[in-house]
């Protein structure tokens, strides 16, 4: 076994090369092992809409802030790749591509890592190249698919399609679903709208309102946004509006006080009349990154 590594990282993506900054900071030993041929993470791999939800100021590695987004909307998947690349190439990062790693074992001293020895093993892989997919999934009719096989929604046009989850994944995924299917979006609790206005912009969007006779779970969006993030700038706010139907009520034999795991958000999205020059409301702020630092000693 080799024995002049003190740490091995294992993932190439955002979490390894943060790892790799302050292990090169700190003198220490180390090389990053990527199973991947190209920098980036799982980025490269994503469905095609696919951004950051939050300017590229709040996606910032240490060290070095994520360049500005140089068009309208926030970052695409593009921009990250290319910043990721960047950043490995600014800090001399030791990643080694298309390394995959098949076992990690405990050795007196450390860990042996298919072969190679180090002090310290710190495990940066993420969760895209293993799905879960519930087992009951399985009886489920239709097709199915996670998100690592979502491309886009042309492919799904004119169908009926559920979209399960809450996260960002989901979100995106049934935004950028909703004006080309049947789109059914069910969460484990009534989603949370947030305006605009993290980003430099004054938006203004009505709150969720109860649907009536639906139960205190239930809520409704209306007048908000049901685009891509890709038109969610100030100028499109207007492009489409969300309408949520009352869920379906008990049945006469269940309880009124039944639990309900899941909150089922029906949309209807329609295109509405776009507007034509920005919102007055809305205004632009600069990102400012000031000066490059110094790389770490």
């Amino acid at each position: 076994m080799e024995h002049d590594l003190t740490v091995i990282v294992i993932g190439g993506g955002q979490a390894g090369l943060a790892a790799g900054y302050y292990l090169r900071r700190a003198g220490l030993g180390f090389t990053i092992l990527d199973a991947q041929p190209v920098p980036g993470g799982a980025w490269p791999h994503g469905w095609d809409s696919l951004r950051l939800f939050s300017p590229a100021r709040h996606s910032s590695l240490p060290g070095w802030p994520m360049p500005r987004f140089p068009h309208e909307g926030y970052p695409t998947a593009e921009h990250v790749v290319d910043y990721l690349a960047a950043y490995e190439k600014r800090y001399e990062l030791p990643v080694e591509r298309s390394v995959r790693v098949r076992s990690v074992r405990r050795v007196d001293g450390g860990y042996d890592v298919d072969g190679r020895f180090a002090e310290a093993v710190i495990s940066a892989t993420g969760t895209w190249w293993r799905p879960f997919i519930p087992a009951a999934a399985r009886s489920l009719p239709g097709r199915q698919l996670h998100t690592v096989h979502y491309r886009n929604p042309q492919e799904f046009a004119g169908q009926r399609v559920v979209v399960v989850g809450g996260g960002n994944s989901g979100a995106q995924i049934a935004a950028d679903l909703a004006s080309h299917v049947d789109l059914t979006w069910f969460t484990r609790h009534p989603p949370r709208y947030l305006p605009d206005e993290i980003d430099g912009k004054a938006c203004s969007t009505s709150p969720p309102t109860p649907l009536a006779g639906s139960g205190p779970s239930a809520t409704s969006s209306r007048s908000r946004p049901c685009a891509t993030p890709a038109t969610r700038d100030c100028s499109s706010l207007n492009r489409w509006t969300t309408r949520c139907s009352p869920l379906p009520t008990p049945s006469s034999g269940a309880p009124a006080s039944a639990p309900r795991s899941t909150t089922s958000h029906r949309w209807a999205c329609a295109t509405a009349t776009a507007t034509s020059t920005p919102n007055p409301a809305c205004t632009r702020s600069a990102t400012a990154t000031g000066p490059v630092p110094p790389r770490p000693p």
